[in-house]
């Protein structure tokens, strides 16, 4: 059996899952269709609640298998009261070396523990468990009602501007987690209707990115980059509510989510990105102001962020210092292990590129969008970035083709392979703590969403595309 260190609160995610449904059905209210696609989400939630509270007994019924596994690395009688999993993270660094255990070995202790750790993620997961977190993922993203009224934006915009202004509407958009974005048309005395987008801050999020981002904005506006206008920021909270910024709005619509293109999305869409890539990178970086997040230009730089992201994991663990998380240890392990050296020419990385973070109209890109993960580092980290997804709309040759047409350096393979594997961790990091907020504080299902599906998966495919595995 397990032991007493290792034990751990046999309901607990199940229980943080009721209670945010609860305040979720609350929110609700009367609304059929809201309380449907409530219920719909909790149910996906339930199920990887229930998972997650039985990892003890999964991991008791296969100490045997990893045990076993181990032997050629930790060679020694098993030990009914040693925890194999916390043998695994142990010795991470030795299986992530590469050339102190045989790739073998690794594969198949990896193997042993996703299916313990990791279950129904892998090749075999259930088809009908991946529809049903694809309805999930297709629900955040619909459009969602304003929160705010019109009377609010009017009487708000008006104080701030000295004169009287009317909101024709007011509409929330969809996408984005850790900040809202509403569109707002309009008008001010003996002028035409314009249409601007608040950025705001979600409530329960923290806002130091936001002026980061609003300064990072409004540099690369004044240098030429297709993007939105910056407008104003509000900084504190306001009668609206969290801090925001305003922008001009662009015409054009996404192309996709953060998991990747939408289905049939275009070649042509892929070129745009390349070139917006390549002009943000040739931006000179004199009087860049200070970015959302820190620069990862040198090797010490990039160890700094690969600790600071692992210890958020931690400090998010539900079960911290009882259960032995080896899966996240050999992840940052081997970032650690393969941080590459200090880089020739820095430059402005976007952070977050994709599909799902460029406006296209008429086959032509219009904006890039949310620069709050805007840093300056090696342009191998945009570009690993959207391989995954562009190679799913056109050949990865012909992209870099394209930026290279439009002044991009050629990336090192050996950096785009870090950096692959160092967006799916602090992506990961960043589903994990939604986990944290949800066993903590239950209030919103959203944080279960990046807790219990965004998480795992992005956890399991940093470790098959460092490793080189399929899991």
């Amino acid at each position: 059996m397990l032991a007493e260190a290792d034990t751990v609160d046999a309901t607990a995610t199940v229980s943080a899952v009721h209670r945010a449904l609860d305040l979720e059905l609350e929110g609700a209210q009367a609304d059929r269709a809201q309380v449907s696609h409530v219920l719909g989400v909790a149910d996906a939630l339930f199920h990887r609640a229930v998972l997650a509270d039985l990892l003890p007994d999964r991991r008791d019924g296969a100490r045997d298998e990893l045990q076993e596994a181990l032997s050629s690395i930790a060679p020694s009688e098993p030990d009914p009261r040693k925890d194999p999993y916390r043998t695994v993270a142990e010795n991470a660094g030795a299986l992530v070396a590469g050339d102190l255990v045989p790739p073998e070995v690794v594969e198949r202790v990896l193997r042993a523990v996703a299916r313990t750790d990791l279950p129904e993620l892998g090749v075999s997961a259930p088809a009908e468990r991946l529809a049903s977190e694809a309805v999930v993922m297709n629900w955040l993203g619909k459009q969602a009602p304003a929160t705010l009224s019109i009377a609010q934006v009017e009487d708000h915009l008006s104080a701030r501007s000295g004169q009287r202004v009317r909101a024709q509407s007011v509409a929330q958009l969809s996408g984005g987690f850790s900040k809202t974005t509403i569109a707002v048309c309009l008008r001010r005395p003996d002028s035409d209707p314009e249409e601007i987008v608040l950025r705001q801050v979600t409530p329960g999020r923290e806002a130091h990115t936001l002026v980061g981002e609003y300064d990072v904005l409004r540099f690369v506006w004044e240098r030429g980059i297709d993007v939105a206008e910056p407008l104003w920021i509000e900084p504190r909270d306001n009668p609206l509510g969290g801090p925001y910024f305003a922008s001009r709005r662009v015409s054009g619509g996404n192309l996709g989510d953060v998991f990747g293109p939408d289905e049939g999305t275009d070649p042509k869409a892929g070129l745009e990105l390349a070139r917006a890539l390549a002009k943000l990178h040739a931006v000179a970086l004199d009087g860049l102001p200070g970015t959302p997040v820190p620069p990862m230009s040198t090797r010490a730089e990039v160890l700094a962020a690969i600790d600071e992201q692992e210890e958020s994991v931690a400090a998010a663990d539900p079960a911290a210092g009882r259960l032995a998380r080896p899966l996240h240890t050999l992840l940052f392990a081997w970032l650690r292990a393969h941080a590459p050296t200090e880089i020739d020419r820095p430059v402005l990385l976007h952070g977050d590129p994709g599909f799902h973070n460029i406006l296209v109209n008429d086959g032509s890109l219009s904006a890039l969008l949310d620069w709050e993960r805007a840093r300056v580092g090696d342009a191998a980290q945009d570009l690993a970035y959207v391989r995954p997804h562009v190679t799913r709309v056109q050949p990865w040759e012909e992209f870099l083709q394209a930026y290279q047409d439009a002044g991009g350096e050629p990336p090192d393979e050996d950096r785009l392979h870090f950096y692959e594997v160092w967006h799916d961790a602090w992506r990961f990091a960043g589903g994990y703590r939604g986990l944290g907020r949800l066993v903590s504080q239950p209030r919103t299902l959203l944080d279960g969403v990046l807790g219990l599906l965004h998480a795992p998966r992005f956890l399991l495919s940093g470790l098959q595309v460092a490793f080189e595995v399929t899991l």
